[in-house]
């Protein structure tokens, strides 16, 4: 639930507030949709993430990442950023259910994978030493216990982390639940994954995130390459799907 001080905060900012709605469904940290009531009499809804989980340091990194795609027009608007109070404030998105139903993650995915990585390289320069570059088997540590720890997955991170030259900017957790399809716009939220890595990092953590099959990875790579113009390394993409096919079992065991 939102600690007093958030609520306090919300209030002073937006209005009273008049009804709150948990959000559990595929969020690590807990989200809520708030309704208020302004200073003007006019009814708003929020989406309201608190990230009492979470460092300073952590909700800074997430805060840069969100920055570079909401200038870039991929993810909505943030109206207010504490992170002494760990709390996030977005415009509310009022999805198109729908288009979930029908399974749009293949068909959005993959052109906003291709849209994350194409961001103006002056906008992303600009913000580039705040975000965390790939480090694989970082995450890979600080997930695995030592005495579970698979130490040939581990040596193969390592080694992608040290080849990793060409960065681009990444999303690091395209998910069904991180898609937001309004009648007019696609959205990508929730960037506390957000890293400098490569193309086939960010397909690959798609790939398992989503536990595409292999007649929907090729479909996924195919239209990645057709909307980005660019060609990815099969042998890498294996190697990366291998990691993070890994990790995402640490992941899971950590949440059991």
């Amino acid at each position: 639930m939102l600690s007093r001080t958030q609520q306090l905060l919300i209030q002073q900012n937006f209005g009273s507030i008049l009804n709150i709605e948990s959000i559990n469904k595929g969020y690590s940290n807990q989200c809520f949709k708030l309704l208020v009531l302004n200073s003007s009499n006019q009814q708003q809804s929020l989406f309201v993430k608190s990230l009492n989980n979470k460092d300073v340091a952590h909700i800074q990194h997430e805060q840069h990442a969100r920055c570079i795609a909401e200038k870039a027009m991929l993810t909505p608007k943030c109206l207010l950023q504490n992170a002494q109070q760990k709390l996030l404030v977005i415009e509310y998105v009022q999805a198109d259910k729908q288009a979930c139903i029908q399974d749009i993650a293949l068909l959005l995915a993959h052109t906003h994978l291709a849209l994350t990585h194409s961001i103006d390289s002056q906008l992303v320069q600009s913000l580039q030493q705040n975000i965390i570059p790939q480090r694989l088997a970082a995450d890979i540590q600080a997930l695995a216990p030592a005495d579970k720890l698979d130490k040939t997955l581990l040596e193969l991170a390592q080694l992608l982390d040290n080849e990793c030259t060409n960065q681009v900017f990444c999303h690091g957790d395209i998910s069904r639940d991180n898609i937001l399809k309004t009648r007019d716009k696609t959205y990508l939220v929730d960037w506390e994954y957000a890293r400098m890595a490569s193309a086939e990092y960010d397909l690959a953590a798609s790939i398992c995130i989503n536990q595409l099959n292999v007649t929907e990875q090729k479909q996924l790579v195919d239209e990645y390459q057709k909307h980005s113009q660019s060609s990815i390394n099969q042998a890498l993409l294996l190697r990366y799907i291998q990691v993070f096919e890994y990790l995402n079992k640490l992941w899971f065991a950590k949440l059991a």
